[in-house]
């Protein structure tokens, strides 16, 4: 799914976040719900709850699920934000930034490999697959979220989506804070973003 009109709710709808969107995150790791095991969604993409960390020591991007192993994604150096989702066939889509440029990391259906996009001069660049239910997944969509600076302390949240392979931009809402430290569907079934002034 979309988001409708490529904008912010006109009427407010908040609700509690379906856990683990609800937990709080870093800018140096990530919680989503996933499949049993990263490209076997043979139990769906709601199985269990996996963490994306960076290693400093080993620069490596890698996920760790409640049952089963750590396994190493992407070596990526100087990672200072980083965030996951889980496409509908179970590949671990990234975005992080190193040195002030996003960058993300995803599976492209249209030459079945991995493609890199960088953008510059983003903020926290937050992934989440819209819907997770199963009988969703022809209908649901990675959506991008981020933030730029726009004005004197005034920032601006943007979206990408993987159904336009992330090419076009879509205004959301401008005088936000810059930091997007929570991202998900909550009991209403509905996208919701918290944000925040500072980073910790």
């Amino acid at each position: 799914m979309t988001i409708q009109g490529n904008r912010v709710s006109t009427a407010l709808a908040t609700g509690d976040y379906i856990d683990p969107d609800g937990r709080q995150r870093s800018l140096m790791n990530d919680f989503e719900l996933g499949p049993i095991l990263k490209e076997d969604t043979t139990k769906g993409l709601m199985y269990q709850v996996w963490e994306l960390t960076w290693d400093p020591a080993t620069t490596w991007l890698r996920i760790t699920p409640d049952v089963g192993a750590v396994q190493n994604i992407k070596q990526v150096a100087n990672v200072t934000q980083c965030s996951f989702t889980f496409d509908q066939l179970g590949h671990v889509n990234l975005a992080y930034t190193v040195a002030g440029i996003g960058y993300l990391y995803w599976w492209d259906t249209d030459i079945s490999n991995w493609t890199e996009t960088a953008f510059a001069d983003i903020i926290t660049p937050t992934l989440a697959l819209d819907d997770k239910r199963t009988f969703q997944n022809a209908n649901s969509d990675i959506i991008l979220y981020y933030t730029k600076l726009t004005g004197p302390d005034s920032y601006t949240l943007y979206t990408r989506e993987q159904r336009d392979r992330f090419a076009d931009e879509y205004t959301m809402q401008a005088g936000l804070p810059p930091y997007i430290f929570k991202c998900g569907m909550h009991n209403g079934l509905r996208q919701q973003i918290s944000l925040r002034r500072s980073p910790g």
